[in-house]
């Protein structure tokens, strides 16, 4: 049935190659056939906690409307428009002109609108210009922040983040 031969049909070079069909050769227990495994099969395996999924805007790219995303969104390069996300970070480089809304912000680059938050980050590299509301708000040494700042409660963040997304489903359509 199994030879290890060289494939010739020869059965006389085969007689002592041949595996018995008793599936044993020698002291060795027949082998227990084995579904095949490609690489990326995960049967059996224990599951891995999902990676954070995180979108990136580029430096050399320039978006011109709004932008909503589900997760956590990177901004290098330029947007003209409003941005929702869960979490949202404007890189040092990065040009916004336009409102943010998310669960957290970190701005690092220039921002040109309103930032709505219940966490805002605005680091030394930062230049924002446009009211902040938030429920934190950090400010580091060198930051340039010219506009209101005022604080949220938990109605005020719900009916903002209702009022961006009915912007732009109107301006989608």
């Amino acid at each position: 049935m199994f030879s290890r031969g060289s494939g010739s049909d020869n059965s006389s070079s085969n007689k002592n190659t041949s595996v018995p069909a008793s599936g044993r050769q020698g002291n060795r227990p027949a082998a227990t056939p084995v579904a095949e495994q490609q690489p990326n099969d995960t049967r059996g395996a224990a599951p891995t906690p999902a990676s954070p999924r995180v979108s990136t805007i580029g430096p050399d790219l320039k978006i011109v409307g709004n932008l909503v995303c589900s997760g956590e969104l990177h901004i290098e390069g330029r947007v003209e428009g409003d941005i929702e996300s869960r979490i949202i970070a404007v890189k040092p480089g990065a040009q916004i002109d336009g409102g943010l809304s998310a669960e957290s912000i970190t701005v690092g680059g220039e921002v040109i609108g309103q930032v709505r938050a219940p966490t805002v980050n605005v680091s030394g590299t930062a230049r924002l210009l446009g009211d902040v509301l938030h429920r934190t708000l950090a400010v580091e040494s060198g930051a340039h922040l010219e506009g209101h700042c005022r604080q949220l409660d938990k109605s005020a963040q719900g009916q903002a983040e209702g009022a961006l997304r009915a912007a732009a489903s109107r301006k989608r359509g």
